[in-house]
């Protein structure tokens, strides 16, 4: 025993392979596109026709507000241009038989196109009770509930565009020489 004992030993045969060289890194995703859908005007949430996670396309009614009194102000303005409408066509045949003057037609034709307006803006600002997607995306917070009292840009939902996504990491310097710009990179989410 002075230490010249024999002893076994295995061997394995080993051949060159092609090793996968990766720097794994921690960063944070973030969606490049964030859009807030506002309403228009002021006014109740009665109705949020999307959920947190629904895809939405552009043009895709996501909430509605209380109209209030807006109907009310459309029916009233409909009842001028009628009656604006009625006058000028009394008028024009009260003209053709001389009882009028043509500077009372015109007036009564102010009087209908000013009626006309006023009814085509009461009809805008009800249809701006209903809000509509601007641009596609996925609903995500914030988002308004029914019962929300929104202003005049107050957001219904905010969608996000998830193509692209950023990216956003920190390589350490003695790394930094395994990156280049414009590399492909593969991408594992946790959530």
């Amino acid at each position: 025993n002075n230490g010249t004992e024999a002893f076994t030993v295995r061997t394995v045969t080993v051949s060159a392979q092609e090793r996968l060289n990766a720097l794994q890194i921690r960063g944070r995703t973030k969606a490049e596109t964030i859009v807030p859908i506002r309403a228009e005007t002021a006014g109740t949430v009665q109705e949020r026709l999307v959920a947190k996670g629904e895809m939405v396309s552009p043009g895709t009614l996501v909430c509605r507000l209380d109209a209030g009194v807006r109907q009310s102000s459309v029916d009233e303005a409909q009842a001028a241009v009628d009656q604006a409408r009625f006058d000028l066509e009394a008028n024009e045949r009260l003209l053709e038989q001389g009882f009028a003057t043509p500077s009372r037609i015109q007036g009564l034709r102010a009087a209908l196109n000013r009626s006309q307006a006023q009814l085509d803006a009461a009809k805008k600002e009800l249809e701006r009770t209903e809000v509509v997607a601007t641009v596609g995306g996925i609903v995500q917070d914030p988002v308004a509930e029914v019962g929300d009292n929104l202003t005049a840009g107050g957001t219904c939902v905010t969608l996000v565009d998830l193509d692209p996504m950023l990216l956003t990491a920190q390589v350490g310097e003695q790394d930094i020489f395994k990156v280049d710009e414009g590399q492909t990179a593969k991408i594992e989410l946790i959530t």
